[in-house]
């Protein structure tokens, strides 16, 4: 039930991991809201800039700006003589963008090295380094959502949207928790609304223009988070604080 998904998930969020110094992750496990992947045609909307009211808690994608580095490719990235600096990018990178998905960490360290693609030795090493900083985690549909130990996923009151096209997360790069916030928002404005017209709001915030089952999918988990957090509720077919 709902209530023993809550509790299940209340008590892993607040467990503390015994190692140092990664945590363990804590798994949001969703509660059984969202519909299941298939396949679908993508649905568009409407070519309009995101909607000019300003929602509780909206804030602006703020992108990380490193410095670019030496043009020498994986190599470079990985000398020993530069995993200090490495481990300071992605300190900034936490500090700027947090919550934050592990693998965009991962591809803006990899894109001020110059570097387009990620090896299986590339990825366990910048991973390695990632995994001495000083975060929390929470877990979505197997991606590592990053958080500042100062953040608490249950307390978190902004969401963000894209300024320009590089601020413009992909679906799976949305934390769930920061969905639900835009979610709780929206619904705020509207007083109610179905479900289609909050999904394609969201959408339309999130930056994009066509919404598919991935993008969908991400959509309803954040409704989910929404619900389960008793940020909104549902009734008749209707979305209502």
């Amino acid at each position: 039930t709902l209530d023993k998904v809550e509790q299940a998930y209340r008590e892993a969020l607040h467990a503390r991991p015994e190692s140092k110094p990664t945590p363990e992750p804590v798994i949001i496990n969703q509660p059984s809201l969202a519909v299941p992947e298939v396949e679908t045609v993508g649905v568009s909307i409407p070519e309009s800039s995101p909607t000019d009211t300003q929602y509780d808690g909206q804030q602006d994608y703020v992108v990380t700006v490193l410095e670019s580095m030496a043009d020498n490719g994986p190599d470079e990235i990985m000398a020993s003589e530069n995993r200090v600096i490495v481990r300071s990018q992605m300190r900034q990178i936490l500090e700027m963008e947090a919550p934050v998905a592990r693998p965009l960490v991962l591809q803006r360290v990899c894109s001020a090295w110059h570097v387009p693609r990620r090896g299986m030795r590339l990825e366990r090493h910048l991973n390695n380094l990632l995994d001495e900083l000083n975060f929390t985690v929470t877990l979505q549909d197997g991606v590592e959502v990053l958080w500042l130990p100062s953040q608490d996923p249950e307390a978190l009151d902004f969401f963000r949207i894209p300024a320009d096209e590089a601020g413009r997360r992909a679906p799976d790069e949305l934390p769930a928790h920061e969905i639900a916030v835009a979610v709780r928002s929206v619904v705020k404005a509207s007083f109610s609304l179905p479900e289609e017209e909050l999904i394609r709001e969201l959408t339309r915030l999130f930056g994009f223009a066509r919404t598919g089952s991935q993008l969908e999918a991400s959509m309803r988990n954040g409704i989910a988070m929404a619900r389960m957090l008793g940020w909104v509720k549902l009734a008749d077919g209707r979305y209502s604080r």
